[in-house]
């Protein structure tokens, strides 16, 4: 008596509003009730064992919670068969649905996908398998273009694509920006903020001091605060194409890793820029200085592009690495990157003076590889020896621990 799980995906908002879902289960139940008779055996599929992910992208099984419930329970031995509507629907990335196929048959599940009349327990599954999800991903590829142009469209038509900005409710008719009398004298006091001297961490206190919180409720990060003081929204211009995903390059602990990371594009003039496209919150010339501060503080900023000594190496006791900062004064320190981004209540490492960290972590280094005058290191590359020396030095409220790399 095979026992049947199903797994069903829709990715985004609107096709969860409709029946996708249930279309999907309904037609894998459907599939399961006519093996019964085909076979005589009596296919199970419990309540417990379905499987949805709604309002998730196709390209990533990462971020999908069912997806690692339904492997969690794989492993557990709590199902013999695994249904789907179409490889489309597990995965649209060839190298996630590999994976995925290898560690459902690792764990003795057979694998059905009912479009593509996909059945594991024939011969050369996996290559079969394989070419169905090139396709998937072929076809996934398509409508990512054909989605980018529909949107290229409506920038250049001045309507705003995605969710509004803080300060802005979106025109359910005009699709373009309309001004939220409630938010916007938020934005403009973050653009005073700036231009009196006050930096991202210091607007951001002042923010969350005051008990103002951003539209979905969450405290101000100086995260945020950047973003909105270089966002051209706010004088009413709408820029499309001004960043783009692209898989990051993995670090030393994950050589393999295909995650995705959003960066800046390197021809600007590649971007669409409708000027004047819905009310503008601050001024052009308020604008403009505060663009002017930003740029100066990037060239006077002493670390610039070049990476820090400890760069990759230093990480928090919380698991996040640690990165550089610059207070108002000039001074560089070392910050928990967990705590940058989502606060204190993340985490409350405190910030370390960098020259005092990096001074420590180069005498141990030398002591540990005998070398009486660091100066003296082959080449005077200090940061890649260090990476050749060192595997990760973990920062716990003033204590580091040193972990060598096998000499």
């Amino acid at each position: 008596m095979p026992r049947c799980a199903i797994y069903a995906r829709v990715s985004d908002d609107v096709q969860v509003k409709g029946e996708s879902i249930e279309h999907q289960i309904s037609f894998c139940q459907e599939i399961a009730r006519r093996r019964t008779v085909e076979t005589g055996e009596t296919w199970t599929v419990a309540d417990s064992l379905t499987y949805v992910d709604e309002g998730i992208t196709g390209t990533s099984l990462v971020k999908r919670a069912e997806v690692q419930r339904l492997i969690r329970d794989a492993r557990a031995d709590r199902f013999d068969v695994v249904l789907f509507k179409g490889i489309s629907r597990f995965a649209r990335d060839t190298v996630d649905a590999l994976i995925m196929l290898r560690t459902l048959l690792a764990c003795g599940v057979r694998v059905i996908s009912i479009e593509e009349n996909f059945d594991s327990q024939r011969d050369q599954a996996e290559f079969v398998f394989t070419i169905h999800s090139a396709l998937a991903q072929a076809e996934s590829e398509k409508t990512a273009i054909r989605v980018r142009m529909g949107a290229l469209q409506k920038a250049r038509q001045g309507k705003w694509n995605g969710p509004p900005p803080e300060g802005y409710r979106l025109n359910p008719l005009t699709k373009r920006l309309d001004i939220d009398p409630d938010a916007a004298p938020v934005i403009r006091d973050i653009f005073d903020l700036y231009l009196r001297g006050y930096g991202f961490r210091k607007i951001a206190r002042i923010l969350n001091d005051r008990g103002q919180s951003t539209k979905q409720g969450h405290p101000w990060t100086q995260r945020r605060i950047g973003r909105i003081l270089s966002n051209p929204a706010y004088v009413g211009d709408v820029a499309y194409g001004r960043r783009e995903r692209k898989i990051a390059v993995p670090d030393d602990g994950e050589l393999l890793s295909r995650r995705k990371t959003t960066v800046w594009v390197k021809n600007r003039d590649a971007a669409i820029v409708c000027r004047d496209a819905h009310p503008a919150i601050v001024d052009r010339d308020t604008f403009e200085r505060v663009a002017a501060r930003l740029v100066q503080r990037r060239e006077r900023s002493p670390n610039g592009s070049k990476a820090q000594l400890l760069s990759g190496l230093l990480a928090c006791s919380c698991g996040s690495s640690m990165v550089t900062h610059y207070n108002a004064h000039g001074t560089r320190y070392y910050r928990c990157a967990g705590r940058a981004k989502h606060g204190r209540a993340f985490c409350n490492q405190p910030f370390v003076r960098a020259d005092d960290v990096e001074s420590f972590v180069v005498r141990e280094a030398s002591a540990h590889a005998h070398v009486q005058d660091p100066a003296n290191i082959a080449g005077g590359d200090m940061r890649s020896w260090l990476q050749h020396v060192i595997q990760r030095v973990t920062v716990d409220h003033g204590e580091f621990q040193m972990t060598y790399r096998p000499s």
